[in-house]
């Protein structure tokens, strides 16, 4: 043990080690040692400072290491710091490798203190396992049926841990075992594990396999000998396979191919078939036919193809249930399936007809629109529009929708009439696409008069909208004139539900040789609950308390001019400007502004006509026909909404 050495003075630090050697035995190969401490103590007078501590190896190759605290750090008289060496021999021959170093202390004591270090390199000890059975023998099994499990111990008996690499079933019969463990992928020393295997024979006689475990002990690997016999049936043995399908993903409202599951008997007798269903949550979408009838012979088979339809999109799940008079019955086969959106379009068309009145032969009529919106979520793909019908020739259109019309999308189509000839013209927008309903079509109707009777022409757009109760829609109104006609036009409207109102702006248009128009608006009322409607006489009650304010004022007026008066002079008119003020009070209180009439009564209508709030307190949820008429002096022509409330 190093001092410090001689010379040392008290003002000095001086070195103390709690070892001189550091002895590592037995160590494996390839691995590192737990560590040892050396404690390096100050107990001079001054204060120590380590500059460095190393490792000087020796001719061998030693493999030791050292970490510390004292570096760096001034250690106080009195204090200490502490070393830990750890050791990891390397492997150079098959004999234990005694490997000796220093560890070299450098510091501001006298003297440079020394510590040997030695080990010993040893070879590992070897896993050891040991099973508590080394066969297995199971008693008769019913072909395909399954037997009692029976169970087998791995032990690991050595002092080191196994690593275990594989478990499994080999051999001629191996598919009539199965085999589940609890050993993972390896076991600490002491630590065992448990196998469990069972037996289901696919044919009789005898049936034979074998359990083997791969690991790094030395007589890997070791196995357990597997025999069973497998029994004929007197009674029928249903087996359906595979025991459950999943289909792929499947586009909403669409047949996938069919899956197949088999049913065999693999028993003696034979199986009658009751009943082949499908069963759960969403059993509709999925189908089933069989090759099965009523019976199955003993040994023979039959095939359930099963077909998946998905009506919306998700995870779809059910279940293929067979009843039969084998045990077990019913069988189940799990049917699953994921079900995908289709990205289509749709087309939706505003106004839904036109009709252009009356219109001189051989003249062309104000243009009328159609909107054709793509309300799908895909892009709508036009392969032609045109006219077709009976008086087709009568009626021309152009667009602008240009071969496709993007999802969200909007396009114009536009129609002239030209009648040929008098009387009742008809026809139809056809439109060809990609979209459901194709093709579309758009009826189109006029009457062909002789010379140039003025005329106009009524549409609307949209055709229907939805609103919630107390809040409001529009449609836009499209007037066309034709034959020069060139008079006022007013609109109206009746079919609206209670508590319902239509407004036109502007209430009144002329259409000359191009269309014009007008936003119709319906506004809608809130259901109980929404709104709190204030009665009349409430509403009226601020116009009696500024009437009786001002007679109670008047009141306290004259009855404060007792101040300015003669006691004998006011006695005298007290009584009577008492009563004027009283009277006037009444007056005001009771005449018709607070009687509880309206004191601007009116009719209820705007520009157009429409309804007072009914009785319910709001419009009411339904779906109604909104008729919109437009008048011009004898002529009439009317256009048909649909309005729904919510």
């Amino acid at each position: 043990m190093d001092l410090g050495g001689v010379g040392a003075s008290s003002s000095s630090p001086q070195v103390v080690l709690s070892a001189t050697q550091l002895d590592f035995q037995d160590q494996p190969f390839s691995t590192t040692s737990s560590p040892l401490a050396l404690v390096v103590s100050n107990v001079g007078g001054g204060n120590l400072n380590i500059s460095t501590i190393a490792v000087a190896n020796g001719a061998t190759t030693p493999q030791f290491a050292e970490t510390d605290n004292c570096v760096g750090v001034t250690i106080a008289p009195g204090a200490s710091c502490t070393v830990n060496v750890t050791f990891t021999p390397t492997f150079t021959n098959v004999t234990p490798d005694n490997q000796l170093a220093q560890l070299v202390i450098t510091d501001n004591a006298v003297g440079t203190p020394v510590v040997t270090l030695s080990g010993i390199g040893a070879q590992p000890a070897a896993a050891q396992v040991a099973l508590s059975k080394t066969v297995l023998t199971f008693n008769s099994q019913t072909v395909n049926t399954t037997g009692a499990a029976q169970s087998v111990t791995l032990s690991n008996t050595g002092t080191t841990a196994v690593v275990i690499t594989q478990i499994s079933v080999t051999g001629v019969n191996a598919t009539d075992f199965s085999q589940t463990n609890t050993c993972g992928s390896g076991l600490a020393a002491g630590k065992s594990c448990a196998l469990s295997l069972t037996f289901k024979p696919s044919g009789t006689g005898p049936r034979t396999a074998s359990l083997a475990i791969s690991d790094n002990a030395n007589n890997s690997p070791q196995s357990v000998a597997l025999d069973g016999t497998g029994a004929a049936s007197t009674n029928p043995v249903a087996s359906l396979s595979p025991a459950s399908l999943t289909f792929p993903s499947q586009t909403v409202k669409t047949t996938s191919a069919a899956l197949p599951v088999i049913l065999s008997n693999t028993g003696s007798a034979a199986m009658s078939v009751t009943s082949i269903g499908i069963s759960g949550a969403d059993a509709a979408e999925f189908a089933q036919t069989n090759t099965c009838g009523s019976s199955v012979a003993a040994g023979g088979t039959c095939t359930i193809n099963v077909s998946f339809t998905p009506a919306a999109p998700g995870t779809r799940s059910a279940q293929l249930q067979m009843n039969d008079n084998a045990a077990g019955s019913p069988q189940i086969v799990q049917l699953s399936g994921t079900a995908i959106a289709v990205s289509t379009p749709a087309v939706t068309l505003a106004p839904t007809s036109l009709n252009f009145g009356d219109q001189a032969t051989g003249t062309g009529s104000p243009t009328l629109a159609v909107t054709l919106d793509n309300t799908g979520n895909s892009a709508l793909s036009i392969s032609s529009i045109a006219v077709s019908g009976a008086n087709a020739a009568d009626f021309a259109q152009t667009n602008n929708c240009a071969g496709s019309v993007a999802a969200g999308a909007s396009c114009g189509i536009s129609v002239v009439f030209t009648p040929g000839q008098t009387g009742s013209r008809s026809g139809q927008i056809v439109i060809t696409d990609n979209a459901g309903g194709s093709p579309q079509q758009v009826p189109l109707s006029g009457n062909g008069v002789t010379g140039t009777s003025p005329n106009f022409a009524i549409s609307a757009a949209p055709p229907s909208a939805n609103v919630t109760s107390g809040q409001s829609t529009t449609f836009m109104l499209s007037v066309a004139g034709s034959g020069g006609f060139n008079q006022p036009v007013q609109f109206a409207c009746s079919g609206l539900p209670a508590g319902a109102s239509c407004s036109f702006s502007p209430a009144t248009v002329t259409p000359g040789a191009a269309a014009t128009s007008s936003t119709l608006t319906v506004t809608t009322t809130p259901r109980s609950g929404n709104l709190v409607r204030i009665p009349q006489p409430i509403l009226r009650l601020p116009y009696q308390a500024a009437f009786s304010l001002f007679a109670v004022c008047l009141f306290l007026c004259v009855y404060k001019m007792r101040n300015t008066m003669r006691i004998e002079g006011w006695s005298r008119l007290r009584p009577g400007l008492t009563a004027v003020a009283l009277l006037m009070a009444i007056a005001l209180t009771g005449c018709g502004i607070t009687s509880g009439s309206n004191p601007n009564p009116g009719s209820g209508s705007g520009s157009g006509t429409g309804s007072e709030p009914g009785p319910t307190g709001g419009t009411p949820a339904g779906t109604y026909t909104v008729a919109v008429t437009a008048t011009s002096q004898t002529t009439t022509h009317q256009v048909n909404l649909s309005l729904t409330v919510k």
